[in-house]
């Protein structure tokens, strides 16, 4: 993926391509610190999630509303097309990092029950 300076010019760049390349920075940064939450022991990822779940919803339905990317035929190039890739990629890598951090919820009420 080529660096964010190379998007920062965007008189360049059409403003599409721009947005899906922050869109792609910032959800990578995202993953990371999700990654780490997943990372954690049961219980520590239990005591996370018990704290932060309405803020993981609302980032889910952020993403989720954010997601579909709207684009005419003539914007689309090679290089529309690996940045449409690399958000694809992102964005299934942040889901299964929700994912795995929201199993430990599931785990937790079979115990329970």
């Amino acid at each position: 993926m080529l660096p964010l300076s190379y998007y920062s010019d965007e008189s360049s760049h059409i403003p599409l391509k721009v947005s899906i390349f922050a869109k792609v920075h910032e959800m990578r940064s995202t993953v990371q610190q999700l990654t780490q939450i997943a990372e954690l022991p049961s219980q520590q990822k239990a005591a996370w999630l018990s704290e932060n779940e309405d803020m993981l919803q609302t980032l889910l339905d952020v993403i989720t509303q954010q997601a579909p990317v709207h684009f005419e035929e003539p914007d689309m190039d090679a290089e529309m097309m690996k940045l449409l890739m690399e958000y694809t990629l992102v964005l299934q890598d942040l889901m299964a990092v929700v994912q795995s951090i929201f199993t430990v919820q599931k785990k937790k009420k079979k115990k329970t029950s």
